[in-house]
């Protein structure tokens, strides 16, 4: 087992130091982000199977030897993952989670939300990482995209997989969270990755929302300086239509309205993460050994980034 801790402040190296586990950190806080975590623990590994557990996340009896059966019957599934159960929802991300029910059934999917056990041949012949280091997000999304367009499989077996936390932030406090830690960013950190590969047009298809909302503010303010008030108009009633059918997809207004400022929001991320700064996903994380595992030692005294860590 390996511990890939992002420069986290809280108790959870302390935590990890009593147990008999490898423990490995970013060299530096700057860099952290789902991607690069993902990516952390993956490069320290040296197994034929990579299980991928979040830290909000609570492995389930029984689910490895069942998934270790399938993918050993098919040689084609790279990744198998379980039902996902919310032990406690807090905030409309997660309620619309569950009445989703997208983690909770059993189906060959086209990316594994919440992790699950992979094969580390696929993600060889998927690009060589398990998690793109730019993302701050849409990192399983984007190795599921990776390894379906190399004849993968992706599976969710009907069993239990993972119980998880998530957060204890309310939809407002999330949705704050998510734009200042740069999150709101990753749809553009996407589309960018995506360009010219076979993918290209699924990672579109995931930004439909923020892309239409781009089209509106474009038509709109392009109308408005051409004096062609009316379409700016026709934008807005748009919106407001939006809004209603929504409201009533949903039954909710408050949810439709927190619906429209996330797809505005990202409308700006996306723009954002479309220029920010690429560094190449098979570039070696940079980071450092706190705890070596005994059995991978030998892998840990491995240079990396110059260094022998």
């Amino acid at each position: 087992m390996i511990v890939a801790d992002s420069r986290s402040t809280d108790e959870t190296v302390n935590i990890a130091r009593k147990y008999s586990v490898g423990i490995v950190e970013l060299a530096n806080g700057e860099s952290r982000g789902c991607g690069v975590g993902v990516e952390l623990g993956y490069q320290y590994s040296v197994c034929e199977y990579v299980l991928m557990l979040d830290g909000d996340m609570q492995l389930q009896p029984g689910f490895l030897s069942t998934a270790f059966a399938a993918m050993e019957a098919d040689s084609r599934i790279a990744g198998v993952a379980g039902i996902l159960e919310d032990t406690v929802i807090r905030n409309k991300f997660d309620r619309y989670r569950k009445k989703k029910g997208a983690a909770s059934i059993a189906i060959d999917e086209p990316w594994l939300g919440g992790g699950g056990l992979y094969r580390r041949a696929a993600i060889v012949d998927a690009g060589g990482y398990a998690g793109n280091r730019n993302l701050l997000a849409y990192e399983e999304a984007e190795l599921g995209l990776r390894l379906r367009s190399r004849g993968w499989k992706l599976q969710r077996l009907p069993i239990p997989y993972v119980k998880h936390t998530g957060h204890s932030l309310t939809t407002l406090e999330l949705i704050f969270r998510i734009w200042m830690n740069g999150r709101i960013k990753a749809g553009g950190v996407l589309l960018r990755g995506a360009l010219g590969e076979p993918w290209f047009i699924h990672a579109l298809r995931m930004q439909v929302h923020p892309l239409m909302v781009l089209g509106a503010w474009l038509t709109f303010f392009g109308a408005l300086s051409a004096g062609a008030i009316y379409v700016s108009l026709s934008v807005l009633a748009l919106n407001a239509v939006a809004f209603v059918i929504q409201a009533l997809r949903r039954r909710s207004i408050s949810d439709s309205f927190f619906s429209l400022l996330l797809w505005h929001l990202s409308a700006v991320g996306l723009v954002q993460g479309i220029f920010k700064p690429y560094t190449q996903p098979l570039s070696k994380v940079e980071s450092r050994v706190l705890v070596p595992s005994r059995r991978l030692k030998a892998k840990f005294d491995q240079p990396r980034n110059g260094q022998v860590q």
